[in-house]
């Protein structure tokens, strides 16, 4: 089986489709689990004139940042265990070559603070104009090999757009068995009623997701 990560990155959408998908993540999240401080996955659709971001963070140290620009997006990772995270002393030496590759056009995302780019295990771009995502490319002589180095198999298993991949995210991390029409549903921005949200979560209202729903904004896309 084929898996998402910067060694393939065919699996990754437009980038039209994944600020889509990035807003399906955080609206399951969000009805799922109301609490901000719980969530996995976040969406802010005005994070700055311009700009949009969505994000994802375990609590564990590891987290991930898309963030849409007017020149296209760029993806920061971070899984502070693999052997390229920045906290490592190899990954540190290699990154400070990796961020010279990124191009000009991302310049407000490599000098954003709240994107913490000292740590760091990878990065991927595409601006508008590029008919492909790309990701840094270095020399790996001083590190042991394995199967996901940089731990972006394990960051991205959500945004290749499979709601199989969703299923599986939702019931280790939330413990709950979600029906994959559901999932789907969702992904297909489709209009969200009491009745679906209650499906999904009994013990929440689509009234008190409001306020948030209207930061992600959901239906911008259908």
């Amino acid at each position: 089986m084929t898996y998402l990560s910067t060694q393939d990155l065919h699996l990754l959408p437009s980038i039209s489709s994944l600020k889509k998908l990035m807003k399906s993540l955080a609206v399951l999240d969000l009805i799922i689990s109301p609490d901000w401080e719980d969530r996995y996955y976040l969406y802010n659709s005005q994070w700055s004139k311009d700009e949009e971001l969505g994000s994802m963070n375990n609590g564990c140290g590891d987290e991930l940042f898309v963030h849409f620009t007017k020149n296209g997006c760029f993806i920061k990772g971070m899984a502070h265990e693999s052997q390229l995270s920045s906290w490592s002393y190899d990954g540190k030496e290699l990154w400070i070559n990796v961020l010279k590759q990124v191009p000009l056009e991302f310049n407000e995302s490599l000098n954003e603070p709240a994107f913490s780019m000292t740590d760091i295990s990878f990065c991927i771009w595409r601006k508008n104009t590029d008919s492909k995502w790309t990701s840094a490319k270095f020399s790996l002589e001083s590190v042991d090999l394995d199967d996901d180095i940089d731990g972006s198999d394990y960051l991205l298993e959500c945004l290749d757009g499979n709601p199989k991949s969703y299923q599986k995210h939702v019931e280790n991390y939330f413990e709950v068995d979600l029906p994959l029409r559901l999932i789907q549903y969702v992904y297909d921005h489709k209009e969200l009623t009491n009745e679906i949200v209650q499906q999904i979560n009994p013990d929440i209202t689509l009234e008190e997701l409001k306020e948030d729903l209207k930061e992600i904004n959901y239906h911008l896309l259908q």
